[in-house]
């Protein structure tokens, strides 16, 4: 067992555990396994129904601000479906959702959109 670890770079405990795997499973059970992770907290149905709470703005919602900021999309929802994300999740969760973060234009009152348009 030395040498086969040897020769292929690994320690001796691994290749024992791959050998027991190969008498009990064949290639199937040395083949990697795929770690998943957590379920989604929102399901499909509901990612649908927030972007739709989402695309109506927040005015719709109640909220003083005119754009969605990550606070405002994690207390929609907390309200919408009694779920709670981590403040640092947010920004993931509407990339995932096709949005992208905008800033904001900001225009001199004065401007002339006629002589810029010249």
């Amino acid at each position: 067992m030395t040498e086969v670890a040897a020769a292929v770079g690994s320690s001796k405990s691994s290749a024992s555990r791959w050998k027991e795997a190969w008498k009990h499973g064949g290639a199937k059970a040395l083949r990697p396994k795929r770690h998943p992770g957590p379920s989604p907290k929102l399901k499909p149905q509901q990612r649908r129904q927030l972007l739709a709470a989402l695309k109506q703005g927040t005015r719709q919602w109640d909220y003083a601000l005119a754009g969605w900021t990550g606070p405002l999309v994690r207390d929609l929802i907390r309200r919408l479906f009694g779920v709670e994300y981590h403040a640092n999740y947010m920004g993931t969760l509407l990339h995932r959702l096709g949005w992208s973060p905008q800033k904001p234009e900001h225009r001199a009152r004065e401007r002339n959109e006629r002589a810029i348009a010249r």
